[in-house]
């Protein structure tokens, strides 16, 4: 999907890459990158169903469909290993 040549967004040197990080660590990381990723399938299941039930009710050409995702599973705001506890 992302071109061989692609040039990627560059990495924060605050944030440690992944052969980085303490190996005691990143099962815990790996598990909230499971868990961000189960949200999102399941957002975009949603979301399917959704848009087939406008289809459904033949009103899909006329509506308007925004999805704004705001769970902050991606956010930083926790640190490079998370936040234990807001």
């Amino acid at each position: 999907m992302i071109p061989p040549d692609a040039e990627l967004t560059r990495r924060p040197k605050e944030i440690p890459a992944w052969d980085e990080m303490d190996p005691k660590i990143r099962s815990v990381l790996a598990r909230e990158m499971e868990v961000y990723a189960g949200f999102m399938e399941h957002t975009d299941c949603q979301v399917g169903r959704l848009i087939a039930a406008l289809e459904d009710l033949e009103v899909l050409a006329d509506t308007l469909v925004y999805v704004i995702i705001g769970d902050n599973g991606a956010s930083a705001e926790g640190g490079p290993q998370g936040t234990f506890s807001e």
